[in-house]
């Protein structure tokens, strides 16, 4: 029986890699949480379905730019922070 591959390492930490869309998710959920609203309010001011703001918030999803741009106008924030690895 063979091992699955192990996750690519961080250089500058040794922890493995956090993939972007789980980062983006964490992102979009503390902005949104930082709004005050819920994912069904920022639904609605996004012009989206609160199912596709749960994925994307879990990192199960890959929104497009146009979607993120949406996201980050209903949350009154540049898209920039939306993209941020900290």
């Amino acid at each position: 029986m063979t091992r699955p591959p192990k996750p690519p390492r961080s250089p500058e930490r040794g922890r493995p890699a956090v993939p972007a869309t789980v980062v983006l998710g964490a992102n979009v959920r503390e902005a949104r949480q930082r709004a005050g609203l819920t994912q069904v309010e920022l639904a609605q001011r996004a012009g989206l379905a609160q199912p596709a703001i749960s994925l994307i918030e879990l990192g199960q999803a890959n929104p497009t730019v146009q979607t993120l741009q949406q996201i980050a106008d209903a949350l009154g924030c540049p898209l920039a922070d939306l993209l941020k690895a900290d």
